[in-house]
């Protein structure tokens, strides 16, 4: 898995993100009181609703943290160095 790809875990499809798109601070989708900072991995959750995302009680597109993203799907972020980086040593 890469930053920037779509998989699939348990029905939904995923993307993560190494860093926030529009370079902002936000605040987990599942847990109000996580903050994520601008630099910060994020997971993207496909809702399935099409590309506009919808506020309120109705489904809408997630964006969660690290941590909530591993306790809700049991993934974590792929790591930054590139996979043929250690013929470098």
């Amino acid at each position: 898995m890469k930053y920037g790809e779509w998989f699939r875990v348990a029905g939904h499809d995923l993307k993560w993100f190494p860093q926030s798109p529009i370079n902002r601070m936000a605040r987990c989708d599942k847990k109000w009181n996580h903050i994520v900072k601008p630099e910060a991995p994020r997971l993207l959750v496909d809702s399935g609703q099409g590309p506009i995302r919808k506020r309120g009680k109705g489904k809408r597109n997630e964006w969660l943290c690290a941590a909530c993203a591993k306790l809700w799907f049991g993934v974590e972020p792929p790591s930054l160095m590139d996979e043929n980086q250690e013929k470098l040593f």
